[in-house]
């Protein structure tokens, strides 16, 4: 089985498909096509009627694009960390999940007491006097978890 070159508008630029039949004389031929794809791209591109290697700077760029957006994916996937996220305060643990969040943000400003639900589903008795020293705890851990990963 043979693979054949198909230039493409968007990245990777080139794409492969099997032929069964082929004329050996084809410059868009190739025997495999593991290892022809790096940082999102084939390595190869069509110049002039024949499959050529991608130069240095032109990998070096796609190579820094790549990592670019592999660095803002993770910083995304922060959020999971995030919500399956847990914080103590006063020996009790509190979820960090999006609406326990909404929720802390809301109390923040309480002038009253408040009933805030713990990691088991129970129910912590959180006092109006008490409220700055549990968003305080939880705004530690949340920025713990929230810290990027930067190089």
């Amino acid at each position: 089985m043979k693979w054949k070159a198909l230039e493409i508008e968007e990245k990777p630029f080139i794409t492969f498909y099997t032929v069964q039949t082929y004329d050996p004389k084809d410059p868009f031929l190739v025997d495999s096509i593991d290892g022809l794809y790096q940082f999102g791209v084939c390595t190869k591109k069509i110049v002039s009627g024949q499959l050529v290697d991608r130069t240095p700077a032109e990998m070096a760029v796609f190579e820094a694009e790549y990592e670019n957006r592999v660095f803002i994916y993770d910083q995304y996937k922060l959020i999971d960390s995030i919500n399956s996220g847990e914080f103590t305060y006063d020996s009790n643990t509190f979820p960090m999940d999006e609406r326990s969040r909404i929720f802390y943000f809301a109390i923040e400003t309480s002038a009253t007491d408040e009933k805030v639900m713990t990691t088991t589903g129970g129910s912590y008795a959180l006092t109006n006097a008490n409220i700055p020293a549990f968003i305080a705890a939880y705004k530690t851990e949340l920025k713990n978890l929230s810290k990027p990963n930067l190089p």
